[in-house]
């Protein structure tokens, strides 16, 4: 079943609904061979269309989001992260200890590191009469003081391993140098703030606007105070107060290259009264408004006969349709009936002048009832249908 609004002209595919949901008409019943059913459904098949269309959008739009959204988070978490390095400098030497004996060598090899990586370990020269020298012996009457001192550079002696020169400058961290220094400083932010009053009384709820290297506004609190915080330093800003009746002076702040907080505050002396012509203007769209609409009883009298014109032979085309299901009501099965239609004059009543209407088109079933055993039986059965008629650019609509 097919609804439509009288006013509107709005078709509804749901036999539950009863009201227009855009003007709360009641909605009427379109017939399925009436003229107006073909531009029913296809009004209801462009609606359904439609809808699909802003569906299809919309979950469009949500994946859109959602990849934009995940790509901003992703960059923001990537730029959270702060590598620091340190310089070589500061990294101490790895030194290895290996015992004299080449057997002991990585690889099991003599030879096995590179000369450059050998290096004599930084101790004192063992003494002429040290006894810690494994080749050294109290009781030789060979030995001697020079013998003594040429053993540390003999293969016995103990080495020490190096990836790189010992520095001893390399193991103290310089206090200077700038790899030390903490990488994070502080973010130096400045603020502009004020207060907007008139004839020295502060006025709230007044909207300050900032341009400049930022683009934002913000609102006077109750005292008439109002601040702009998290300004980078070396921006230029400009604070502009509203153009109302409160006439603010000056007409804006300016701050080039911000390097400390500032401070613009604004004054009126009293509130700017209304221009004439502005009050002129609101006067004459409160008159247009409160005109009613002009519809002459001419023009009710002309609509009223077009509505029966153009509608009376369809109206009547469909209550010839009801014939036989009257005939069948009033008569027995086992007689004949005949039946013939007498329309009334269809009564026009304007609900809204020149713009809605309602048709009662009333009419009457003259039934004839052939019975061979009596004389012929007449029968009137009086009904009525109710149409609803509605104006759009100037043509009715009748369902």
């Amino acid at each position: 079943m097919i609804r439509t609004c009288p006013k509107c002209r709005a078709f509804y595919a749901d036999e539950t609904l009863a009201f227009c949901l855009a003007d709360g008409w009641p909605l009427l019943s379109v017939a399925p061979d009436s003229e107006s059913w073909q531009e029913a459904v296809r009004a209801i098949e462009e609606k359904t269309q439609s809808l699909r269309k802003h569906r299809h959008k919309l979950r469009l739009r949500r994946v859109v989001l959602s990849g934009v959204t995940t790509l901003i988070l992703a960059m923001v978490v990537s730029r959270s992260y702060e590598v620091e390095t340190t310089s070589a400098v500061t990294i101490p030497p790895v030194r290895l200890s290996v015992a004299s004996s080449p057997s002991r060598l990585p690889g099991g090899l003599p030879g096995a590191w590179p000369p450059e990586f050998l290096l004599a370990e930084e101790s004192p020269s063992p003494s002429p009469t040290s006894d810690s020298s494994p080749t050294s012996d109290s009781s030789d009457p060979t030995s001697d003081s020079s013998d003594s001192t040429t053993e540390t550079s003999s293969p016995t002696s103990e080495t020490t391993i190096t990836d790189r020169p010992t520095d001893t400058s390399s193991r103290t961290t310089d206090s200077s140098d700038p790899t030390t220094e903490s990488s994070h400083s502080p973010t130096v932010v400045y603020s502009i703030s004020g207060r907007a009053t008139v004839a020295g009384q502060p006025i709230a709820g007044v909207k300050i606007r900032l341009e400049g290297s930022k683009l934002t506004t913000t609102t006077t609190d109750a005292n008439g105070y109002y601040a702009f915080s998290n300004l980078r330093p070396g921006g230029s800003y400009t604070v502009i107060p509203p153009r109302d009746k409160t006439d603010l002076k000056p007409l804006n702040r300016s701050f080039d290259n911000l390097t400390q907080n500032g401070s613009a505050d604004f004054n009126g002396i009293r509130e700017r009264e209304s221009e004439p012509e502005e009050e002129k203007e609101k006067e004459k769209e409160k008159e247009k408004e409160k005109e009613p609409a002009k519809c002459t009883r001419d023009d009710v009298d002309r609509d009223r006969k077009i509505i029966i014109e153009t509608y009376s032979a369809r109206w009547r085309a469909s209550v010839e349709r009801e014939r036989r299901k009257v005939i069948a009501e009033n008569t027995r099965s086992d007689l004949i009936g005949e039946a013939t239609l007498v329309p009334q004059e269809p009564q026009v009543l304007f609900v809204k002048e020149c713009k809605a209407a309602t048709v009662t088109y009333k009419y009457t079933w003259k039934i004839k009832i052939f019975d061979a055993t009596t004389p012929v039986k007449d029968l009137n059965v009086s009904k009525q249908h109710i149409f609803g008629c509605g104006k759009l650019r100037g043509r009715w609509f009748c369902s």
